[in-house]
């Protein structure tokens, strides 16, 4: 990289902290959910899908923006606890909380994430998860560019942010357009006509 010694392990640390929220909260809700998702796509019950879809993602979002500002307020604190002292000194858990404050942005997007793709995948779609993924990247890599002479280190983070903000709208886009379509994809629709 072209960036400081010592920004890459800021990154890479800020980074395990804010996806220990996401692991905790996004993915286990949302693995949880995928089975009543299946059944109720299998069911072709429209109204239980959605319903199961709208109660987890309130629920996820609420719990992940409060992880958030959590994880913003209390993030330096953890880094000192966890990391400071020996060779990781002041500047440099100054320099990770810094980093993890702006990731703290992306959790309440990369948990949602993880719910809209398994909705999806509940409907028996596979290639829009990837395409948003691969979206999600591109959108990623150029807000950074964009981003790093004026942000500096704080670039990475935020274009990670939008990369995932730009990929939970997408999720979000591709499923209501699965939800539109419903009775011509599901499964099980036209034999309970």
């Amino acid at each position: 990289t072209t960036i400081a010694v010592g920004d890459v392990t800021a990154v890479s640390f800020a980074r395990n902290f804010q996806s220990l929220p996401v692991s905790l909260i996004g993915i286990a809700f949302s693995i949880a959910a995928f089975p009543a998702l299946s059944a109720a796509a299998a069911d072709g019950d429209r109204a239980r899908f959605v319903s199961l879809v709208r109660v987890n993602a309130i629920t996820i979002a609420a719990l992940a923006s409060a992880a958030a500002i959590g994880v913003f307020v209390l993030g330096g604190f953890a880094i000192r606890l966890f990391l400071g002292g020996g060779e990781f000194g002041e500047d440099d858990i100054e320099r990770t909380t810094m980093v993890l404050t702006a990731f703290a942005i992306a959790i309440p997007f990369e948990s949602l994430v993880y719910l809209l793709s398994r909705a999806i995948f509940a409907t028996r779609h596979t290639l829009f998860q990837a395409i948003a993924s691969v979206a999600g990247i591109g959108i990623t890599m150029a807000a950074t560019l964009l981003l790093v002479d004026t942000l500096d280190l704080l670039a990475l983070p935020i274009g990670f942010a939008i990369g995932q903000a730009a990929k939970t709208a997408m999720l979000a886009a591709v499923l209501g357009w699965r939800l539109r379509v419903w009775p011509a994809t599901s499964p099980r629709a036209g034999s309970s006509a």
